[in-house]
């Protein structure tokens, strides 16, 4: 096959297309259209998920350990909030209401109840025996002469209820786990300052990442 037949073949498929308006609506017109739409709405979207107000129920809160501590009153006459968050912003979009502590069945149940019910978004449960068995854990790090006894002691954990088919129940979910997490972090670097054990061991490097695409071909894949 001649170039110049390939060539005539491709300049009459070109102008079919052009003159479907369909076509060069969709190839042409829509993407400029509707990309930015979409991005518009993401935008929108976004803060909303983010700002929603959620109700949380904690269950078996009252006997935490106070250092570090996961639930902190902003101002004397606040509501108790999670620790390490913006408080404005935790104070308008978190409701956190408490129970006292319970057994694991009559939890369950409450717990699951009240999320079918809609009356929480998220509900944690914190085991009768959390608080002393994270304090005879951090205890078993210390030890006099510098030495260390074996850690045996296991640390129950907390639950978290949720319904993933609901966006303000995920939301909840994200929000408490966020809090625990930082809390987890926060109990390591007391325990180990507490055992004079380095911090930095918990982090001993970092990663860092080149990405060699070329400038073109990343703008294309945000497109994509």
């Amino acid at each position: 096959m001649k170039w110049a037949n390939v060539k005539l073949i491709w300049l009459r498929e070109l102008r079919d297309q052009l003159r479907d308006r369909r076509t060069l609506f969709t190839v042409a017109v829509l993407p400029v259209l509707l990309y930015p739409l979409m991005g518009m709405v993401l935008l929108k979207v976004m803060p909303f998920s983010q700002q929603q107000p959620v109700r949380i129920w904690l269950i078996g809160s009252e006997r935490l350990p106070e250092s570090p501590p996961l639930l902190v009153r902003p101002t004397p006459t606040a509501e108790r909030q999670f620790a390490g968050f913006d408080d404005e912003q935790v104070d308008a979009t978190q409701r956190l209401e408490f129970a006292p502590p319970q057994s694991p069945a009559d939890a369950t149940a409450e717990a699951e109840a009240a999320i079918e019910a809609g009356l929480y978004d998220a509900v944690v449960y914190f085991p009768p025996d959390f608080s002393d068995d994270l304090a005879d854990f951090q205890q078993a790090f210390k030890h006099p002469g510098g030495r260390r006894a074996p850690i045996a002691v296991n640390v129950p954990s907390p639950h978290i209820y949720f319904d993933t088919s609901r966006d303000k129940s995920r939301v909840a979910r994200d929000r408490v786990e966020e809090a625990l997490r930082r809390w987890r972090e926060e109990i390591v670097r007391e325990t180990f300052r507490a055992s004079n054990i380095p911090v930095v061991i918990t982090h001993p490097f970092d990663v860092h990442t080149s990405d060699l695409a070329e400038l073109a071909t990343r703008r294309a894949l945000i497109w994509s």
